[in-house]
């Protein structure tokens, strides 16, 4: 994008200028800061570039305009100063946050285009000025850079019958009259004299062009839609006098700024700003009313007010700005749009082409409807634009006309980016790829034939490539994936001999966009070096837009160019969040190994080269693997890093010969000139056989074809391991007089490994064949020598092992490792074994008898490549496991595992368990006296031979599960044998066992209420509550009687002990206190499928000035309990939840409680409470009952309760001679009725002498 002026890459938005809050936004004697673009950082290659002078630039026509006094600029000047005002600063930054300015896309990605309000704010100085307006009559002599510019003769007979002609600086009608009047009085003095920018003019440097960009210039940077002009009012003045001449010089200030603005159809908008407020200056107020009446602007449209307040009233302010000029914006470009379409009819000069003006008018059109909003009618316009751009192009020779070919290929490119860029804002990305290349396939139908593939249209390709890359990588996800893959294509895009069908096009991935773009760079530097090596005589191809001269490209730094483009790629792929591209990601890395490379810094490019080779090495692209390994390779020796150099020439060596022959003879040539520490090869060789491998090189990619074989297996412990290893050579010829030194293999579990060292003075088995028979026993490593020369051809070497194991397990080989030498290079090779599906193997047998080259010959075994396994006998343990038929919910279960040893050998013993319910809970356990829980235990008793007798407790701790019904815990016992007590000989034996889990209590709980609750009066003040105030309301509690039994289900007797109960107040503000006994709840034991319960009282109450209508509980008990004649003492504990529910707290009710008098007389009171603030009336009726005499009957009885009230009522009845003792009898029936709310109190039982009953209640005579 930086190649190109701002006015051909930025989005187009409507000019803004702001006066009054200093130049940039800041105000004068503040440093200020240095602007950053949305430029890409690093990006300039030193290319062909074309920029536009800035207005201020004596380059640029419009500085004449402006600044020459001759032209009669407007000056808009203000006298008062910047302000200074905190809130101004403010404001600058809030309306910044819709400032589009140089950038080449949307400041805000988070939100729909629809809804931004994007502007082009200029925050300027004390002046602006702006180019003079058109007149329509009188004199039209303008001065440019102090030159009069004659038009050519015109006469009316030149003229069509159109009447007007454009001033292409105002694009305003020149009237044909008047035209003609002043150039038939010429010599009068009454001369035109056109713009600087006038395509008709012959002196002019646009004459018989399309459009100038200064044109878009003045739309972008000189003539705004809207002049917002800011002044700061003195909040701090106290004088009448002074206010008032203050505000006057204000207003005058104002108006003339509001006229100068107006006459010229730009709107005028007056910004107010105090650092007081008028909550402490009301008279703020007024003098802004009279502001806004002395200039005529109205209070919402003309001029606002900002008084000092929080921050967010400063933002609706802004906001408030932004949306208010947003309707401005239209109405202005909308009439600029009118002006335009009156001038389709407008004289034409006969020399100026038809097509320029027609693509010139549409230009300006799409120009005027992108300010307005990018929209799909805006887009539409462009693509017309675009259309009648390509037709005028057309027009154009190239090699007559390149200063208009070039002019009118940036008006391409410009339509072409921002054609791309519409479609993107627009959410569819393909169609905005479709356009971009449509554009690039226009052009290139453009072109001569003759010089499409010339450096200088490559140039522009990649160019294209690279503003669409940097174009994409601000656009959000939303609009083109980040994770997109790449779509290749069938034919070459732009260079192919069939032409693409662009209706499948798709937008790529950026990252791709930039390699292509890198790759079309690299192609631009062998073309222009095919153009300079041409001879003198033959044409040169040339496009002079954009692209260097041919001895300017020569210098051009490509490496640079393309090193930037790399990384842009390498960036966008790197944000990728799903997919990821790491061979995309490697091949930049390769590229970018190859630009350092070329330009010597070798450093960076090992460093981009190492990260390259990892995934190629991982992807077997073994051809571009020699390519960087060769590169390493130069590279550690032009840095003088021997070892490096000497790993990747080894690295070099375990690839195909087809990979290497293109620079064996150079890596040859140079490995000779590697040096080593070593002094002689046999000094070498003997530091190879140490212990110590320090500074030693490690290649850890196989310089060898190896196999390895276990066969015959399993083996026990007493058995021999047959195991079998070969080695065959597979380095290419780069690699020459390759030694073996030292063979080490080495295993897992601590299995002895194996080292076999290089003896030259052994003979050499031509058979290939090496066998070891172990007889080292004791020894943690076998040592072995042999004669490891490598035979010729290739053939392989083949080692037998014949193994005496130590140790049972399973073992993995871990290692095979390699000391070698080469060309006076040590180092050594770890080398993998080939793995074979499936478990028949070969067993190679000794080549002697065969030619060499021939395959070996071999036996099919069974076995296994990597592993073995070496099993002891199968030791004779009687194993006894003892428990109980059932457990119970929540136990502690004893197991105990009782072992007999009837073998030879004596064992030490460990065991693990697990267990399960239900698939899910893990359980605890404890072991004999150990106080941890452990699921794993060492027996300190060793199991000796000859009838030897372990035993051992486990303690399985069960949980306690609720509403459990039926359920198994399934145990899982772990025997683990030592033999002779050594851990490293094991045998495990498993045991399983499954035992039902069954419920050992079955707990009931019943609650009554007693007579026994307390209802403070509302008379009584001496009650306090905890502050010392006097309630509000009287706390009145509720005692009740909780009674549990508890029954005993298990096939055994218990003793339950140490019983606690718990209740717990769910709700909120309320209290329930336990009355604990005076003396602790005994102990209690149980028969088997008997019964016993406990009782305890508690109180109810809700805090002060809290009313509950009832009040949540819950009833917990816990207690401790053994079977009784148990052999082993274990005391489990017990939890439960007893009753969970609500006690009833505010509602009358009605407590029948008796009293045995004598034998056969009773008193039974009846009491009513009334817990409330209102009074209750009920009325009640007595019946009578067979069993007894009623004494003080009364039949019905009326009867009224006061709130906080309680109302005894008692009856006595004689008992008739004819009940007996043990007789359950009922007694008469007390009935109480509400006769407000029509509705019987039922009677709740308070003693333990009633029992209740669907009939009524019972008496027991005892």
């Amino acid at each position: 994008m930086e190649r190109y002026p701002v006015e051909v890459t930025s989005v187009l938005a409507p000019l803004v200028i702001v006066q009054g809050l200093g130049v940039d936004g800041v105000p004068e004697g503040t440093v200020r800061p240095t602007k950053n673009g949305m430029l890409k950082k690093g990006s300039q290659f030193n290319d062909k570039s074309i920029q536009l002078p800035h207005i201020d630039d004596l380059a640029n026509p419009w500085h004449s305009l402006l600044y020459d006094e001759d032209c009669s600029p407007d000056i808009i000047k203000r006298e008062s100063p910047v302000v200074h005002a905190a809130s101004g600063l403010e404001l600058v930054s809030l309306l910044n946050n819709h400032n589009i300015g140089d950038n080449y896309w949307l400041k805000d990605n988070n939100k729909e285009y629809s809804k931004q309000f994007n502007y082009n704010i200029k925050f300027v100085g004390n002046q602006y000025r702006l180019p003079k307006p058109s007149t329509k009559s009188g004199s039209l002599s303008r001065k440019s850079s102090g030159i009069i510019n004659t038009p050519p003769p015109v006469t009316t007979s030149t003229l069509t019958t159109v009447d007007t002609i454009t001033d292409p600086l105002t694009d305003s009608p020149i009237p044909a009259s008047t035209l003609s009047s002043k150039v038939s009085n010429a010599d009068s003095g009454n001369s035109y004299d056109p713009s600087p920018l006038s395509t008709l003019d012959p002196n002019s440097k646009y004459y018989q062009t399309i459009l100038p960009l200064e044109w878009i210039q003045k739309y972008r940077d000189i003539v705004p839609f809207v002049f917002i002009s800011v002044h700061e009012l003195d909040g701090d003045i106290e004088d009448a006098s002074e206010c008032m001449a203050a505000d006057k010089k204000l207003a005058d200030e104002i108006i003339k700024l509001k006229e100068q603005v107006t006459k010229r159809g730009i709107k005028f908008l007056s910004l107010i700003l105090c650092s007081r407020s008028t909550a402490l200056r009301p008279e703020l107020d007024e003098r802004v009313n009279a502001l806004r009446k002395a200039t005529i602007l109205p209070s919402r449209t003309g001029m606002l007010f900002l008084q000092a307040g929080t921050q967010r009233e400063l933002e609706t302010f802004a906001l408030s700005i932004i949306h208010l000029i947003k309707p401005w914006s239209i109405e202005y470009y909308s009439a600029q749009e009118k002006k335009l379409q009156r001038k389709k009819s407008q004289v034409l000069n006969p020399n100026y082409k038809e097509k320029f003006w027609l693509a010139r008018q549409a230009l300006k059109n799409a120009v005027f409807l992108e300010m307005k909003g990018i929209n799909e009618y805006s887009t539409k316009s462009l693509e017309y634009a675009y259309e009648k751009l390509v037709d005028a192009v057309r027009l154009i020779d190239t090699e007559k006309e390149e200063k208009l070919w070039e002019q009118s290929r940036l008006l391409l490119d410009f339509t072409g980016i921002h054609i791309t860029r519409s479609y993107l804002i627009l959410g569819d990305s393909n169609q905005a790829y479709k356009k971009f290349d449509i554009h690039i396939q226009n052009v290139l139908s453009i072109l001569p034939k003759t010089i499409i593939r010339s450096y200088s249209v490559i140039s522009w390709l990649s160019l294209q490539l690279t503003w669409l890359a940097q174009l994409i990588e601000l656009v959000p996800e939303n609009i083109i994936p980040i994770d997109r893959s790449l779509q290749p294509f069938t034919n070459s895009k732009w260079f192919g001999t069939n032409t693409l069908e662009v209706s499948g096009l798709s937008m790529p991935q950026g990252g791709y966009l930039y390699l292509q773009a890198c790759s079309l760079m690299r192609r631009r530097k062998i073309q222009a070096k095919e153009s300079a090596n041409d001879d003198a005589d033959t044409p040169k191809l040339f496009d002079s837009y954009m692209a260097l001269p041919i001895e300017d490209e020569l210098k051009f730094d490509y490496t640079d160019a393309c090193i930037k483009l790399l990384s842009g790629a390498l960036e966008f792929f790197s944000r990728a969040k799903r997919s990821k591209f790491s061979r995309s990601e490697s091949y930049i890395y390769f590229q970018l190994g190859e630009e350092n490379f070329s330009i010597k810094n070798y450093g960076m490019a090992v460093n981009n080269y190492l990260v390259a080779l990892t995934i190629f090495k991982n992807e077997n692209w073994n051809g571009i693997v020699a390519i960087i390994l060769f590169r390493l390779f130069n590279c550690s020796l032009k840095l003088k890093q021997e070892k490096d150099a000497q790993m990747y020439y080894l690295q070099m060596c375990t690839l195909d010969q087809r990979h290497v022959k293109p620079f064996m003879k150079l890596v040859q040539a140079d490995v000779t000139n590697i040096s080593t520490k070593a002094t002689s090869a046999d000094e070498s060789l003997s530091s190879q056989s140490s212990d110590s491998d320090l500074g030693e090189l490690i290649l850890k990619d196989n310089l060898f074809e190896c196999s390895s074989v276990f066969k015959d297996l399993p083996y026990s412990l007493t058995d021999t391991v047959y195991f079998q290893v070969t080695l065959k050579p597979t380095a290419n010829n780069l690699l020459q007089d390759l030694k073996m030194s030292e063979i080490h293999i080495q295993f897992s579990n601590k299995f002895r490994g194996i080292k076999v060292i290089h003896n030259e003075s052994l003979p050499l088995n031509e058979s290939g064949l090496i066998k070891f028979v172990d007889t080292q026993k004791g020894k943690d490593e076998l040592l072995f020598e042999a004669n490891l020369t490598l035979l010729k051809d290739k053939q392989p070497i083949i080692i037998n092992f014949e193994l005496n194991p130590n140790r049972i397990g399973r073992f993995k080989i871990q290692s095979i490792r390699l000391k070698l030498s080469s060309n006076n290079i040590f180092f050594a090779n770890h080398v993998s074994p080939s793995i074979v599906s499936g478990n028949k193997l070969k067993w190679f047998k000794p080549y002697s008898s065969l030619k060499y080259g021939n395959s070996l010959a071999y036996d099919i075994v069974t076995g296994k490549q990597l592993e073995f396994e070496i099993t002891p006998k199968q030791p004779k343990i009687e194993v006894n496991i003892e428990h109980t038929k059932y457990v119970y919910n929540g136990q502690i279960v004893p197991i105990t595992i009782k072992c007999i040893n009837k073998d030879l050998d004596r064992y030490g013993l460990q065991f693990a368990a697990t267990a399960t319910i239900s698939g899910k809970q893990l359980l605890k356990f404890k072991w004999d006296k150990e106080v941890e829980y452990s699921s794993t235990y060492h027996s300190p008793d060793i199991l000796e031979s000859g009838d030897g007798t372990t035993s051992n407790v486990l303690f399985m701790y069960l949980p306690l599960i609720e509403d459990l019904t039926s359920d198994v815990v399934k145990v899982e016992l772990n025997l683990k044998y030592l033999i002779d007590n050594n851990e490293d000989a094991t045998v495990e034996n498993i045991k399983s066992l499954e035992i039902p889990i069954l419920s050992l209590f079955k707990l009931n709980f019943s609650i009554f209420p007693m007579t026994n609750s307390v209802i403070p009066s509302i008379f009584d003040l001496s009650e306090t509550d905890a502050s010392g105030s006097i309630p509000t309301l009287p706390v009145h509690n509720r005692s009740w009687l909780g009674k549990s039994s508890i029954k005993n289900l298990a096939e055994e007797g218990l003793k339950i002990s140490d019983i606690k109960l718990q209740i717990v107040t769910v709700s909120a503000n309320s209290v329930t206190d336990l009355i604990e006994p005076e003396n602790p709840y005994p102990t209690l034991e149980i028969d088997s499928n008997s019964e016993d319960s406990i009782k305890f009282n508690f109180l109810s109450y809700c805090l002060d000035n809290h009313l509950k209508k009832s009040i949540n509980i819950e009833i917990n008990i816990s207690f401790y309990y053994e079977f009784l004649n148990q052999d082993l003492l274990i005391i489990n504990k017990f939890e439960a939840s007893l009753w969970k529910g609500a006690l009833p707290h505010m509602d009358p009710r009605s407590l029948v409680n008796l009293t045995k008098l004598s034998d056969t007389l009773l008193e039974v009171e009846y009491i009513v409470e009334n817990p409330t603030s209102r009074i209750f009336q009920f009325s009640s009726t007595l019946s009578p009952a067979e069993a007894f005499q009623i004494l003080n009957f009364k039949n019905q009885y009326n009867f009224s309760i006061l709130p906080f009230m309680k109302q005894f009522i008692k009856f006595r009845y004689q008992l008739v001679d004819s009940v007996q003792i043990g007789d359950v009898v009922k007694l008469p029936e007390f009935k109480i009725y509400d006769l407000n709310y029509k509705v019987y109190l039922n009677s709740l039982v308070g003693c333990d002498l009633i029992r209740g009953g669907k009939n009524g209640l019972y008496y027991v005579h005892e």
